[in-house]
């Protein structure tokens, strides 16, 4: 997979649309198939206020895409590094995911920094951040 090519965001918390941080790219960027995007071999766990996706082969978790507007995508990537806090708290890494077509495709996923130190947080319920009923903080 080439890292240089324009490819989407794959997000499962609070920047999936309607959540507390959604509004840091609605302006340079489009969702598609919220609710219908699986990150395979990924499970969600959260402090309680946002979640983590850490590696759980055989568990799927469910997301959205978020695809740059044309020739956006640079700007769209250093946005939500700086709102993960990449390198230190997560780090971006490119995965396949299934898309609401069935279809795999590689998409860019923010994972832990340091995985370990999460494996211990509460399961997000059904690996799926918008249907777990915990209050979000923007």
């Amino acid at each position: 997979m080439n890292p240089d090519h324009p490819r989407p965001v794959a997000v499962y918390g609070t920047l999936r649309p309607g959540q507390g941080r959604s509004a840091a790219w609605e302006d340079l960027a489009v969702a598609s198939g919220d609710g219908n995007i699986v990150i395979p071999d990924h499970r969600l766990v959260t402090h309680g206020s946002f979640p983590y996706a850490l590696p759980a082969p055989g568990e799927d978790s469910i997301g959205c895409l978020v695809y740059a507007d044309p020739g956006r995508q640079a700007e769209m990537l250093a946005r939500f590094d700086a709102i993960e806090g990449v390198p230190s708290h997560y780090q971006r890494c490119l995965v396949l995911v299934r898309n609401q077509d069935g279809d795999m495709l590689s998409a860019w996923l923010y994972v832990p920094a340091r995985p370990l130190e999460y494996e211990h947080l509460a399961p997000v319920r059904l690996n799926d951040w918008s249907k777990a009923h915990l209050k979000v903080v923007p």
